[in-house]
């Protein structure tokens, strides 16, 4: 995935490039799911103009990052052999987010990570924008209970985080270290999250599996007790996911998708798009935007969503 965003008269332009690699199985966690997810960023090239090639000279401001399941962060300066790294407990991930937060004069850039330590989970993160070499990780609290979904959206200024057993949590960034549990009435112990025109949503509470909630307009801390809405609840499946994708909050089960449209709870609209095909149980991280295309792991294999339409891109693997 390549990021660049728009040229702005007087300010810098940062590049930002992002591959990830989402492994799956029971693995380091000993349980079924995401054992672990590696990713590899290279970024720090700021220009001021936009010059079909890079300057001469820029790639020594730039930095590769690499973290490994294992909990291990290095870094180096490019086309040097210089190497940095540090780590968590080394027990393995869970959930990885990167958060590029924009205070309309740069663009901070925080890792959090949720690793299993003992029979919860710690949350880390960066205390400082990752460009800076002397970057550590920095164990956030309270502990996240056992259940093994965590998922991220930044929203109103805070980075929300889920976890199926707990309350969903905020952090403002920076160098804090609190988890601040959301309040004014929020659905405890929802697995998936997503900001949607200035709502939030959480989505399958454990209790209502097939519930989506939303916030107060803009506020993250309020929320009404009838602002819900259940997608076929006595079906027998749960909500497996939930994504943005062009200006559609789209809502998967097991054996369905459907999508939410409307900007205001007074027209929200829900409507069902696919019978039969879904995103598989565990398989929340692989409901993926990449540029006008939304792809999802359903149990009949992967499948993309797009202008012209849904298809299903792989084949099962052969026999040798």
């Amino acid at each position: 995935m390549h990021l660049l965003w728009p040229r702005r008269p007087g300010t810098r332009l940062l590049l930002l490039i992002i591959s990830i690699l989402v492994f799956s199985g029971t693995g380091a966690l000993g349980q079924e799911g995401f054992s672990g997810v590696l990713i590899q960023k290279f970024f720090g090239v700021n220009f001021l103009d936009f010059p079909d090639a890079l300057p001469s000279g820029t790639l020594t401001s730039c930095q590769n990052f690499l973290v490994s399941n294992n909990g291990t962060l290095q870094k180096r300066w490019a086309f040097t052999d210089a190497l940095d790294s540090m780590n968590t407990d080394g027990n393995g991930f869970q959930s990885m987010f990167v958060w590029m937060r924009d205070s309309g004069t740069s663009i901070n850039i925080q890792i959090y990570v949720a690793e299993l330590s003992g029979a919860s989970y710690t949350i880390y993160q960066t205390n400082t924008p990752i460009n800076n070499p002397t970057t550590a990780w920095v164990a956030c609290s309270p502990l996240r209970g056992s259940g093994q979904v965590f998922d991220w959206a930044p929203f109103n200024q805070v980075l929300i985080t889920t976890c199926s057993s707990d309350s969903a949590r905020s952090h403002a960034g920076g160098t804090g270290s609190t988890l601040t549990a959301l309040a004014g009435g929020a659905p405890v112990n929802a697995k998936y999250t997503r900001a949607y025109k200035n709502y939030l949503f959480l989505a399958n509470n454990g209790t209502n599996k097939s519930r989506v909630s939303f916030s107060n307009l803009g506020d993250q801390t309020t929320w009404s007790s009838n602002d819900y809405i259940d997608i076929t609840p006595y079906d027998g499946d749960e909500i497996t996911g939930i994504e943005v994708f062009q200006n559609t909050l789209w809502i998967f089960k097991r054996f369905s998708v459907y999508s939410l449209s409307g900007d205001a709870p007074s027209n929200f609209v829900v409507t069902k798009i696919l019978s039969g095909i879904g995103c598989a149980e565990n398989a929340w991280q692989t409901i993926k935007v990449v540029e006008d295309r939304l792809f999802f792991l359903s149990i009949h294999g992967v499948y993309v969503i797009s202008e012209t339409g849904i298809e299903k891109i792989s084949n099962p693997i052969g026999t040798l």
